[in-house]
């Protein structure tokens, strides 16, 4: 969508995408299926995460996954059982 095209598009967004992207899909086979992030003020950032997984577990697992990423603070995840 448009706010992942203006996320891409500036440097100090790239790594915060590439962390959570990082902490959902490894050693699983959970994969992103939408992923919208948005600055609440300065250095704080919001996400909704859709996640897809043949094995899914609850969205407060996803969100544990995310607790170590800085500056990310407003988290909303959606799980559907599916392959990606």
């Amino acid at each position: 969508g448009e706010t992942s095209r203006m996320l891409l598009d500036s440097a100090p967004e790239q790594p915060l995408l590439e962390q959570i992207r990082a902490a959902i899909e490894s050693g699983s086979d959970a994969r992103i299926a939408d992923l919208h992030v948005w600055r609440l003020g300065p250095r704080h950032y919001g996400a909704i995460v859709s996640v897809v997984t043949d094995r899914p577990s609850s969205p407060a697992h996803y969100k544990a996954l995310l607790e170590g990423i800085e500056h990310l603070e407003h988290i909303t995840i959606e799980v559907n059982e599916g392959r990606c």
